[in-house]
Protein backbone atom coordinates (compact mmCIF):
# COMPACT_ATOMS: atom_id res chain seq x y z
CA UNK A 1 0.00 0.00 0.00
CA UNK A 2 1.32 3.60 -0.94
CA UNK A 3 -0.36 5.75 1.35
CA UNK A 4 -0.11 10.37 1.00
CA UNK A 5 -0.55 12.69 3.61
CA UNK A 6 -1.05 16.17 3.46
CA UNK A 7 -2.71 19.44 4.78
CA UNK A 8 -4.57 21.74 2.60
CA UNK A 9 -7.72 24.19 1.83
CA UNK A 10 -7.84 23.53 -1.72
CA UNK A 11 -10.61 21.09 -1.57
CA UNK A 12 -14.09 22.00 -1.18
CA UNK A 13 -15.74 19.11 0.65
CA UNK A 14 -19.37 21.09 0.83
CA UNK A 15 -20.52 19.23 -1.87
CA UNK A 16 -19.51 15.66 -0.60
CA UNK A 17 -22.91 13.87 0.29
CA UNK A 18 -23.04 12.54 3.99
CA UNK A 19 -20.86 9.47 4.88
CA UNK A 20 -23.20 7.04 6.27
CA UNK A 21 -20.82 5.46 9.04
CA UNK A 22 -19.22 8.83 9.95
CA UNK A 23 -18.87 12.75 8.56
CA UNK A 24 -15.22 12.36 7.45
CA UNK A 25 -14.87 13.61 4.32
CA UNK A 26 -12.63 12.73 0.99
CA UNK A 27 -14.98 11.95 -1.71
CA UNK A 28 -13.77 15.47 -3.17
CA UNK A 29 -10.12 14.26 -3.44
CA UNK A 30 -11.30 11.43 -5.12
CA UNK A 31 -13.13 13.12 -7.92
CA UNK A 32 -10.43 15.22 -8.73
CA UNK A 33 -7.99 12.12 -8.67
CA UNK A 34 -10.75 10.43 -10.97
CA UNK A 35 -9.93 13.53 -13.50
CA UNK A 36 -6.20 13.83 -12.84
CA UNK A 37 -5.05 9.76 -13.66
CA UNK A 38 -7.29 8.89 -16.50
CA UNK A 39 -4.05 8.88 -18.83
CA UNK A 40 -2.70 5.67 -16.51
CA UNK A 41 -5.69 4.45 -14.66
CA UNK A 42 -9.30 4.41 -15.15
CA UNK A 43 -10.94 4.78 -11.62
CA UNK A 44 -14.23 4.66 -10.44
CA UNK A 45 -16.61 7.40 -9.12
CA UNK A 46 -16.61 6.86 -5.36
CA UNK A 47 -18.27 4.40 -4.41
CA UNK A 48 -19.27 4.72 -0.78
CA UNK A 49 -17.92 6.27 2.47
CA UNK A 50 -16.09 3.77 4.93
CA UNK A 51 -15.86 4.19 8.84
CA UNK A 52 -12.50 6.01 7.48
CA UNK A 53 -13.22 7.80 4.65
CA UNK A 54 -14.07 7.38 0.86
CA UNK A 55 -13.01 4.84 -1.40
CA UNK A 56 -13.12 3.97 -5.15
CA UNK A 57 -12.33 1.62 -7.34
CA UNK A 58 -9.53 1.50 -10.13
CA UNK A 59 -8.05 -0.26 -12.96
CA UNK A 60 -4.79 -0.28 -15.33
CA UNK A 61 -4.60 -3.22 -17.61
CA UNK A 62 -6.71 -5.37 -15.50
CA UNK A 63 -4.95 -4.96 -12.52
CA UNK A 64 -7.15 -3.94 -10.20
CA UNK A 65 -6.29 -1.03 -7.04
CA UNK A 66 -8.65 0.35 -4.08
CA UNK A 67 -8.17 4.34 -3.98
CA UNK A 68 -8.81 5.69 -0.52
CA UNK A 69 -9.06 9.05 0.67
CA UNK A 70 -9.97 11.04 4.04
CA UNK A 71 -10.15 14.56 5.30
CA UNK A 72 -10.29 15.90 8.24
CA UNK A 73 -10.51 19.31 9.87
CA UNK A 74 -7.36 20.73 10.77
CA UNK A 75 -6.14 24.29 11.79
CA UNK A 76 -4.35 25.22 8.69
CA UNK A 77 -7.19 23.46 6.47
CA UNK A 78 -7.96 19.82 6.41
CA UNK A 79 -5.80 16.76 7.05
CA UNK A 80 -5.70 14.47 4.22
CA UNK A 81 -4.87 10.84 3.46
CA UNK A 82 -4.52 9.02 0.21
CA UNK A 83 -4.02 5.30 -0.30
CA UNK A 84 -3.32 3.09 -2.91
CA UNK A 85 -3.63 -0.56 -2.24
CA UNK A 86 -3.41 -3.16 -5.19
CA UNK A 87 -5.61 -5.91 -5.08
CA UNK A 88 -4.51 -9.18 -5.07
CA UNK A 89 -5.69 -12.94 -5.44
CA UNK A 90 -5.20 -15.35 -2.17
CA UNK A 91 -2.71 -17.02 -4.16
CA UNK A 92 -0.69 -14.04 -5.13
CA UNK A 93 -0.35 -13.17 -1.70
CA UNK A 94 0.29 -16.93 -0.52
CA UNK A 95 3.08 -17.03 -2.82
CA UNK A 96 4.36 -13.25 -2.49
CA UNK A 97 3.42 -12.54 -6.40
CA UNK A 98 2.56 -9.22 -7.67
CA UNK A 99 3.23 -6.66 -5.13
CA UNK A 100 3.18 -3.47 -5.03
CA UNK A 101 6.22 -1.72 -5.70
CA UNK A 102 7.64 1.86 -5.68
CA UNK A 103 7.09 1.86 -9.61
CA UNK A 104 3.48 1.39 -9.78
CA UNK A 105 1.80 2.81 -12.31
CA UNK A 106 -1.47 3.68 -10.86
CA UNK A 107 0.39 4.45 -7.38
CA UNK A 108 2.60 6.56 -9.62
CA UNK A 109 0.23 8.23 -11.54
CA UNK A 110 -1.72 9.65 -7.77
CA UNK A 111 1.34 10.32 -6.58
CA UNK A 112 2.22 13.07 -9.56
CA UNK A 113 -1.38 14.26 -9.75
CA UNK A 114 -0.91 15.18 -5.48
CA UNK A 115 2.21 16.37 -6.04
CA UNK A 116 1.41 18.22 -9.28
CA UNK A 117 -0.59 20.50 -7.85
CA UNK A 118 1.43 23.06 -5.76
CA UNK A 119 -2.17 24.31 -3.72
CA UNK A 120 -1.63 20.72 -1.85
CA UNK A 121 1.80 21.97 0.06
CA UNK A 122 4.05 19.27 0.70
CA UNK A 123 3.23 15.52 0.88
CA UNK A 124 4.48 12.92 2.86
CA UNK A 125 4.84 9.33 1.53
Amino acid sequence: MVAAQFITSFFDFSGDPPNPPNDIKGRAILVWLRERCAHRATLSAPESGEDWGWICAADNAGQRYMIGASAEPDEAGYACTVQVEKMRSMTDRMFGRNKMDADDPVAQAVLAALRGEPALGPIDV
